[in-house]
């Protein structure tokens, strides 16, 4: 049995074996390796382990030796020689056995001569691991950085040329309807896509391209089943604007991650880029939402996202992979019609590029089913002036914006404020795009309920209240 695997009481100049008087230390049996590395040199085993030299020079456990089972306390010393493997890494740029040796040089101890030579070749192989590692890093780093300043440059390079395509919206706005919003730009000729709102029916609107030049805009065609408007910029003949290219569209799933690209809260009023928000698709649902009395009309599914997209400005805005494909449009700020949270939403390119494609090519879009009028009731004409005093402008033709064309004295719309050349834009949350919907959205009242008005005077939107009679 090795002398290792008994039991003794040991003492140690630096303290790190407990002295004498000090608990019995147990070591186990440990067979030394036939020879170890010491910082690239070859070293015999016997110089890496612990050597006991008992004071009294007495046998341990052999013929004439007292066993340490029988009570007798043999005070050892230890003296040893341990490689660094043994020991936990120094502070000092030496190793700790290059350190022990000097020591031990310094003491007297050993011989001088083949210290110093231990110590110099000692210091020349760390010296030499240190310069290795240093090469290695040198050969390997350049790659790695490569290869990173590359995915970096590619992702930058994708949120820029989205960020190309966003237009940023500035019209009227009262209380909580905002004056600025989002739209994509869908072909190099400047047309442009949004959500229908009251920004596209106040018939003044102010466009900015990310490079900070100025457009009026004019309205190709609207479609009010899907939400939608597609607009274009009054720009110069020959200009040409960066667009996301409706053939690339693609079809994404839940899980997906997603990129949000729009000019939410008005952060950019000028050649500055838009937000970006990142987040992940979660469900592919049919919505069931409101924003007061207006119902979201699409019935088809949405994206719904796991990130907050929709805020104040954002609707129009572009919905990308992260590698830069368009999936979808953003939607405007409305809430679900069960639970009343606010729902962020996108609604599928792959939905709505039909109705871009029919409306680039100069067609009208039928905004609601054929048989859906027939169920709508409606205010007349002679009951509108009537009962309310005023009287709109001929319905002459289809979606006749809802002007006011006369206001009787002392009606309730003259009390109200209301006067000849005003633009009804809303009817409590609901947007009014002509004379019809204005006589629709009136008929939904009852007798005494309030009703609230948004028109459109001197390019202000201003709020008119009224009792319904």
């Amino acid at each position: 049995m090795s002398p290792l695997s008994r039991t003794y009481h040991a003492t140690q100049s630096d303290a790190v074996i407990p002295r004498s008087g000090a608990p019995a230390l147990e070591r186990t049996a440990l067979e030394a390796p036939a020879s170890t590395k010491y910082f690239g040199r070859q070293e015999p085993a016997e110089q890496c382990v612990p050597r006991l030299e008992p004071r009294n020079k007495g046998k341990i456990g052999g013929e004439g030796g007292r066993r340490p089972d029988e009570g007798v306390d043999l005070e050892r010393t230890w003296q040893t020689r341990i490689d660094t493997t043994f020991l936990p890494p120094h502070p000092s740029p030496l190793p700790r056995g290059t350190i022990v040796k000097l020591g031990k040089c310094l003491r007297g101890r050993g011989d001088n001569r083949k210290t110093i030579g231990s110590l110099i070749l000692n210091c020349v192989t760390y010296h030499l691991w240190i310069c290795q590692t240093v090469i290695l890093l040198l050969l390997f780093a350049p790659a790695t950085s490569h290869a990173a300043q590359s995915d970096f440059q590619s992702t930058a390079d994708i949120l820029k040329s989205r960020q190309q395509t966003i237009v940023k919206l500035f019209g009227a706005g009262s209380g909580n309807l905002d004056s600025y919003g989002s739209g994509t730009l869908v072909s190099a000729e400047g047309h442009f896509i949004t959500v229908w709102n009251h920004l596209i029916s106040t018939g003044y609107l102010t466009a900015i391209t990310a490079d900070g030049r100025k457009f009026s805009v004019d309205v190709v065609g609207t479609s009010g089943e899907h939400d939608l408007a597609l607009l274009k910029l009054r720009s110069e003949p020959g200009d040409s604007f960066s667009h996301i290219d409706l053939t690339k569209i693609i079809d994404s799933s839940p899980g997906t991650p997603v990129l949000a690209f729009s000019n939410m809260f008005h952060v950019a009023t000028g050649n500055e880029p838009v937000s970006i928000v990142h987040g992940v698709i979660a469900a592919r649902i049919p919505l069931e939402a409101t924003q007061g009395r207006w119902k979201f009309p699409l019935k088809s599914p949405v994206w719904l996202i796991d990130a907050i997209t929709n805020n104040s400005g954002a609707a129009g805005g572009l919905l990308t992979d992260t590698q830069g494909a368009p999936i979808g449009l953003i939607g405007r700020e409305i809430r679900h019609s069960a639970s009343r949270t606010w729902v962020n939403y996108a609604v599928p390119l792959t939905t709505l590029r039909p109705v871009i494609e029919t409306l680039l090519a100069g067609k009208k879009v039928d905004s609601r089913p054929k048989d859906a009028d027939a169920n709508l009731a409606m205010i007349s004409d002679q009951e509108l002036t009537a009962k309310f005093g005023v009287t709109m402008l001929p319905n002459a033709v289809e979606r006749t914006p809802a002007w006011i064309d006369a206001v009787t004295r002392d009606s309730i719309a003259a009390k109200a404020g209301l006067q000849r050349g005003d633009l009804i834009v809303l009817v409590n949350d609901a947007v009014i795009t002509s004379v019809t919907d204005f006589q629709r959205q009136l008929a939904t009242f009852r007798s005494g309920e309030r009703a609230s008005l948004t028109i459109s005077r001197d390019q202000q939107l201003l709020p008119v209240d009224f009792r319904i009679p």
